[in-house]
């Protein structure tokens, strides 16, 4: 009797061990990935007619767009090998009476799996080129703490409008609007709690507004972490999801329920 209350003591052990470390925010596939969009005009400014190409919707880990009927508009999105960030480029070139404008954007998401809580630094760097009248590449980057967004919205909509002050971690934007092979920094610094989950989302738009403007931004807008200890990422590919590896402690329950088990058959 006393080696059966052992042994369902001890699986009760295991059961609860296991049910800790399998137990991490589960984000929605839609909610993560990259997305892309070219589009190019003529007869403008007066009467503006276009071609896109789209790759709209998250899901994905790569993607890229190309329109070239009015000028050229390239887009590129993928995540990075180093870093599992968002990786974006965007290339805009247009001739007197053409626009042509790219589009990227990119969302990841990570589990903090620290113990009490922890300041997180997030560094950004806008590298590119631009020159001619009416060109320029933009970006914005946001960490949200949330474990689920729409993002049929503007990032800006999202971030003031749809999201609660608690969620907002920080939102930055950067710009160059002239000069070549331009670098521009910046950071964001966030606390978050045990068990927090959160979103960094990222976009870079190149615009040439004609008379031969070139917005090239395909020495990519990039980011990284200064220490990325006790983040989990979701995934490098969002269609799936990851399985916890065992635990130390889960391990040690479960070899005490065989050596239990063993006892019981002496």
């Amino acid at each position: 009797m006393i080696k059966n209350k052992a042994l369902i003591a001890f699986t009760g052990l295991l059961l609860a061990v296991t049910s800790i470390t399998s137990q991490a925010t589960i984000m929605n596939a839609d909610d993560l990935g990259v997305k892309t969009n070219a589009v190019t005009w003529e007869d403008c400014p007066s009467y503006c007619t276009g071609e896109y190409s789209n790759n709209e919707g998250f899901g994905v880990n790569s993607s890229s767009s190309q329109e070239n009927s009015y000028g050229t508009s390239q887009a590129i999105g993928n995540y990075s090998p180093l870093t599992m960030l968002p990786d974006l480029k965007v290339y805009a070139k247009a001739s007197d009476g053409q626009m042509a404008q790219a589009f990227a954007a990119g969302v990841q998401g990570f589990n903090y799996t620290g113990v009490g809580s922890s300041t997180y630094d997030l560094d950004f760097n806008l590298h590119g080129s631009v020159s001619g009248s009416g060109a320029y590449l933009t970006s914005t980057i946001a960490v949200i703490i949330a474990s689920e967004l729409d993002w049929d919205y503007s990032i800006e909509t999202i971030y003031y409008e749809v999201i609660s002050r608690n969620e907002r971690a920080g939102i930055e934007s950067l710009a160059i609007n002239n000069g070549m092979d331009v670098n521009k920094t910046s950071s964001i610094s966030f606390d978050l709690l045990e068990g927090q989950s959160f979103f960094v989302y990222s976009e870079i738009i190149a615009t040439s507004g004609s008379n031969d403007g070139i917005a090239d931004g395909l020495n990519t807008l990039t980011m990284s972490f200064q220490d990325s200890t006790g983040l989990q990422v979701v995934g490098s590919d969002p269609s799936t999801t990851s399985v916890p590896e065992p635990s130390p402690l889960m391990l040690f329950g479960l070899s005490l329920v065989l050596f239990v088990r063993r006892q019981m058959t002496k």
